[in-house]
């Protein structure tokens, strides 16, 4: 019988009075469907090869005939010894110690013929034991994961390598890993006199897999099922999903405008948080198990001053970039060293690093720009703008040169003293606030004209003679 107690400090089930050896015959193989194993247990199991369950083949052929069959020495019918046996069972875990959710803590199984312990008899009712249920492990991952964007020679996304292993689970045949791998930011912006005020920007890039394992490979295939999956940042739209949403104010659309693709060439680039996800399918393709888990984080990393400089080759917009950056405090950065805590004193609020300007994240600079070339709009950044430092410095060269040749034809229109330094002050002024720092005054009484500064010049009136004293600093050089 089982005796449910304290028998040499164990709490558990033991057998106790047997009076010949208890049999077990286990499954070959699991039940998909509640995750447990099925055993048939007994005192007499030799001779017998039908498979567990409530009842044999020869007993679905014949139901009648063998449950109204008397068996043993008191005579007792088939369906009456099971009809007791399942009485025992329910009794007994009853009994039984319960843990939190109402389950058992050891599961309480028939072990023999009540009435009669020491009789041959064999009940062959379908027992369930929990075991362990398949379940998904990672390796080369975890929520602090840092990967970084590689700045030289040239901006690359990281290597990304992942394992998924199988736990638990042992079926010959094929298992298929589908991956996910999830990539999201949040860039918050605000105006100049107020805090969060401009819609946020987000972004998101899905970039899916798969891989085949087979147990039972007579090349090497054994448990536990394992993938090894390598994320390519190559663009394929069956592969790749995105969402960027609030790309800028002005866009069509506005803040509520969502680009629902990758629109940026063959290659991706993002940064920000990494979630992964994993489903392992048989070959029928019933799932298995799914694993997901907090990847960490994909940041950004600056070249050195001299790589930036070198991939300018151009003092005018070199002037142009410093300058964005020294109002900063610092060297020319594309992406923040840290959590950077920035003070506005003459506006009275300050920008907490954690949510504007987050340690591998483009500098951010009100109310719009980002980057080396704090890019606003006309046009707003793209994503490559934000997390590849060459194409931030291609989208600002290119801006910096239109607003230079927009400010030639404007004194053309006017037929005024064409004059570089002022051409080059008004493109950094147009670069910053849209405005001029040098407006043509019409001379009188047959005097020439002359150029002076003016008095509409924007929040920074002295942007372009700051950028100009860098350039000539930059040509002395």
């Amino acid at each position: 019988m089982i005796i449910s107690g304290n028998k040499n400090n164990d709490t558990g089930y033991y057998f106790a009075d047997a009076m010949q050896p208890i049999k077990f015959v286990t499954a070959d193989s699991l039940d998909e469907e509640f995750d447990k194993v099925l055993i048939r247990v007994g005192t007499d199991l030799g001779g017998y090869n039908r498979p567990i369950g409530n009842i044999t083949a020869e007993e679905e052929q014949k139901p009648e005939e063998f449950e109204s069959k008397q068996i043993g020495i008191r005579g007792k019918t088939l369906k009456e010894r099971r009809e007791g046996f399942e009485q025992m069972i329910a009794e007994k875990k009853a009994e039984a110690e319960v843990k939190e959710g109402g389950e058992p803590m050891f599961p309480v199984v028939p072990q023999c013929a009540p009435n009669n312990p020491i009789y041959p008899f064999n009940y062959y009712k379908a027992v369930g034991i929990n075991i362990f249920k398949p379940e998904i492990r990672f390796e080369n991952i975890s929520p602090d994961t840092i990967l970084w964007i590689d700045a030289e020679p040239i901006p690359q996304m990281p290597t990304v390598n992942f394992k998924a292993i199988l736990d638990s689970y042992c079926k010959r045949g094929q298992i298929n890993f589908s991956w996910e791998y999830w990539i999201r930011y949040t860039l918050f912006r605000h105006k100049w006199d107020s805090i969060d005020t401009l819609c946020r920007r987000t972004g998101m890039v899905k970039i899916t897999g798969s891989t085949n394992y087979e147990i039972g490979d007579p090349n090497g295939g054994g448990c536990p099922a394992e993938s090894e999956w390598q994320v390519k940042f190559d663009y394929n739209p069956f592969e790749v999903a995105a969402e960027f949403v609030g790309k800028h104010p002005t866009q069509a659309g506005g803040c509520n405008a969502v680009i629902d693709h990758w629109y940026e060439g063959n290659r991706i680039f993002i940064g920000g948080d990494v979630w992964v996800k994993v489903i392992a399918r048989d070959y029928l393709g019933q799932i298995i198990a799914t694993g997901e888990s907090n990847g960490g984080k994909i940041l950004g990393r600056n070249p050195s001053i001299e790589t930036m400089a070198n991939y300018i080759t151009d003092l005018e917009f070199e002037a142009l970039v410093r300058k964005e950056t020294a109002v900063r405090g610092g060297p020319p950065q594309h992406f923040n060293l840290e959590d950077n805590t920035l003070n506005y004193p003459n506006y009275g609020y300050t920008l907490p690093g954690w949510k504007y300007n987050k340690r591998g994240y483009p500098i951010y600079g009100v109310p719009n720009g980002y980057g080396f070339s704090q890019i606003d709009n006309s046009p707003p950044p793209t994503e490559l703008d934000l997390w590849n430092w060459q194409s931030n410095l291609n989208s600002g060269l290119r801006k910096h040169r239109e607003n230079k040749a927009a400010v030639v034809r404007d004194i053309m229109k006017i037929d005024a003293l064409l004059d570089e330094k002022v051409i080059l002050m008004n493109a950094y002024q147009r670069y910053n606030s849209g405005r001029d720092y040098w407006r043509w005054k019409e001379g009188a009484d047959g005097k020439d004209g002359l150029w002076e500064k003016n008095p509409d010049r924007g929040k920074n009136p002295e942007y372009a003679q700051d950028a100009y004293d860098i350039y000539l600093d930059l040509l002395n050089h």
